[in-house]
């Protein structure tokens, strides 16, 4: 595929999740309730495991900080997720809601319930995709005590009406996500002031490669795959401009944390906002 060939615009996203990865998860979501399976935690990781259809001990290149290593791909992919869903759950304690952009079909939310996350926070899946959100409404239904919704959500034209207000705290987060949307506007983050008096952000995306600034000699991912693929190339420094105007805090960051594609590996961004 050529560089011009990828414009990953909203109808790229409706085709490659609306229209084929989703409703294939759907599916496989039916496949596992048709043979009698009623527990949360064994559809997700089922289904899950059908969708990661690979050699689960070949070695493959994995970063991990910036440093290239060969691992067992289930260990790679176990810890990489290991680290996000344990962050994720530290940076909500406290949450009276839990909200992930770009939810997908709504694995890493199931992911935090499973693990532990607060119980008492409400979990919200914001989804540009009917079939995402299908999908994790018909997961959430194996969990009545998990109080969760999927809402529709573009980022495009951010809208966080359906949401509500809360009194005390929510976390935000995405897990490559923005990835698929190569300019953030600032009106994603602009438009979360007043959910509630603390919002705390939390991103793994493949920003690395541009985060010069605190990147350091660290490798994992590159502009080159990102032009390639129609990939997000504004995040951090639209993070960095939103700071400079007051609108966040930038806090803990970790450029190329985690990549099991070492072109495309997650850096860990943290910003709060008051």
């Amino acid at each position: 595929m050529s560089e011009k060939a990828v414009n990953r615009d909203s109808a790229w996203i409706d085709r490659e999740f609306g229209r084929e990865k989703w409703p294939a998860i759907a599916a496989r979501i039916d496949v596992e309730l048709a043979a009698g399976e009623r527990d949360l935690a064994r559809v997700v990781h089922r289904v899950k495991r059908w969708e990661w259809q690979t050699d689960r001990m070949v070695r493959t290149p994995v970063t991990v900080d910036g440093v290239c290593y060969e691992l067992p791909w289930a260990f790679s992919l176990h810890g990489g997720l290991g680290m996000q869903i344990e962050r994720l759950i530290e940076a909500a304690d406290g949450a009276d809601a839990i909200v992930e952009l770009g939810s997908g079909w709504g694995y890493h939310l199931f992911e935090l319930w499973l693990h532990g996350a607060p119980r008492g926070a409400v979990y919200r899946a914001l989804e540009f995709t009917a079939a995402g959100r299908d999908c994790t409404t018909k997961l959430a239904a194996l969990e009545p005590h998990m109080p969760l919704l999927a809402l529709p959500f573009d980022y495009y034209h951010a809208d966080y009406a359906a949401l509500g207000t809360f009194p005390k705290k929510v976390l935000v987060y995405s897990v490559f996500s923005i990835d698929q949307i190569p300019y953030l506007p600032r009106a994603v983050f602009e438009t979360l002031r007043g959910i509630a008096p603390q919002v705390i952000g939390m991103h793994f995306e493949p920003a690395g490669w541009q985060m010069g600034d605190v990147r350091g000699a660290r490798s994992g991912s590159s502009q080159r795959y990102a032009d390639r693929h129609d990939y997000n190339r504004n995040l951090w420094p639209l993070l960095r401009e939103l700071e400079r105007d007051g609108v966040v805090e930038i806090g803990e960051t970790r450029p190329e944390l985690f990549g099991m594609n070492v072109e495309n590996g997650a850096s860990m961004i943290s910003w709060s906002m008051r």
